[in-house]
């Protein structure tokens, strides 16, 4: 066969198959708006795509604290959604916010310096760069619904849940503190108490002695040194008796305050442990964090009431309690500045069209060519 004779073939194959795709025009056609209606449902059921953006307050979260809320987030939205079973209006919200993936995927914080402003700013100190570079400025979150409306009732749902889940999160943590304080500490101050009234004994002892010492020799004056000695030293027994009892007796006043010490801050822990017993207890019935809040706040005006004005180390505890509440609905409670910014928009009818169209054609395509080879 000639090379003439195969360009030949070619020609009447390739005439063949356009007259093959024109003879069957109609199912082209019908590919066609096969795809196209396609196209133009999943347009349909794509819906709306928003996005919201929340300011956070300054210097109120940097990346170490918003990993560490984002961390809890998912168990809090899931153990919500249980609780509820699937019959709260935000059952919706909380099903997705409960996939830790969905966080990293749709939630995003931005930085108050990113790369490119650090580079324009060689002058600011290495500290504030890093402190600034770690700050975050503000937090977009991204949902889609079916409609505007469904659009911004998630993204305001989204953003309560931020709001009221790391109010949460920082007053359990509080709460959890405030326990292994209480099951901790008191071993350890009376181990100090038990050891400081034992050194008391020894000090009085050699007060004692020293004053005895002082009487017997009144005109003692020991030796002269030239240069500053530390009482406790194996040479300070030459120190003058006035010198060595005016040690002895600062460090027994040392040993008798860090014993007070210790004892006041026994009493303080005991009314700690009252408030945390009532708290793990609220802690455990509700994931909301301001009707937690309020719920402490409650419990502290009882604790308040129950502790006298003369037990100064209940109140020092009282007041540290109320302050830590307090600290924590200042940087969790007040999270955002004001109000989101919420746009909500719906992607062109163009692309999915074009696609369908695409797709249908050469679905039919694809079907003439499968048809004429069967009926070879």
């Amino acid at each position: 066969m000639s090379e003439s004779e195969v360009v030949r073939d070619d020609e009447i194959s390739l005439r063949e198959l356009v007259m093959t795709l024109i003879a069957a025009w109609k199912v082209l056609v019908a590919g066609g708006l096969a795809g196209l209606v396609i196209g133009a449902a999943a347009w349909f059921v794509q819906g709306y795509k928003g996005e919201m953006t929340n300011y956070v307050r300054q210097g109120a979260l940097n990346v170490v604290s918003w990993n560490a809320l984002v961390a809890g987030f998912p168990g809090l939205a899931a153990a919500q959604l249980e609780v509820a079973g699937g019959k709260e209006r935000n059952a919706r919200a909380l099903a997705m916010m409960g996939v830790p993936a969905w966080w990293k995927t749709n939630v995003s914080p931005a930085y108050v310096l990113s790369k490119s402003d650090i580079k324009d700013l060689a002058g600011i100190s290495k500290a504030d760069l890093d402190a600034a570079s770690n700050s975050i400025q503000r937090i977009a979150v991204k949902v889609s619904g079916r409609s505007r409306d469904e659009v911004r009732i998630l993204a305001v749902e989204v953003e309560s849940f931020i709001r009221k889940s790391a109010l949460y999160l920082a007053l359990k943590s509080q709460i959890n503190a405030y326990e292994q304080r209480t099951e901790q500490r008191p071993a350890q101050l009376q181990e100090v108490i038990a050891r400081t009234e034992r050194e008391l004994v020894f000090l009085g002892k050699r007060v004692a002695v020293l004053e005895a010492l002082r009487r017997e020799y009144p005109d003692q004056k020991g030796a002269a040194f030239s240069q500053v000695m530390d009482p406790k030293d194996s040479a300070a027994k030459f120190l003058p008796l006035n010198t060595q009892l005016v040690a002895a007796k600062s460090d027994l006043n040392e040993a008798q305050e860090k014993l007070a010490r210790a004892r006041s801050e026994l009493g303080e822990i005991e009314v700690l442990r009252k408030y945390t017993d009532k708290a793990l207890g609220l802690l455990g019935s509700n994931s909301d964090g301001f009707v937690l809040e309020s719920a402490l706040q409650t419990e502290v005006r009882e604790l308040a009431k129950q502790v006298s004005a003369e037990n100064r180390d209940g109140q020092l505890a009282v007041a540290k309690i109320q302050s830590d509440i307090d600290t924590a609905m200042v940087q969790r409670g007040k999270l955002f500045e004001g109000h989101p910014h919420i746009t909500v928009a719906r992607s062109g009818l163009g692309l999915p069209l074009g696609l369908g169209l695409m797709g249908g054609l050469m679905f039919g395509v694809l079907a003439i060519f499968i048809r004429k080879a069967l009926q070879r």
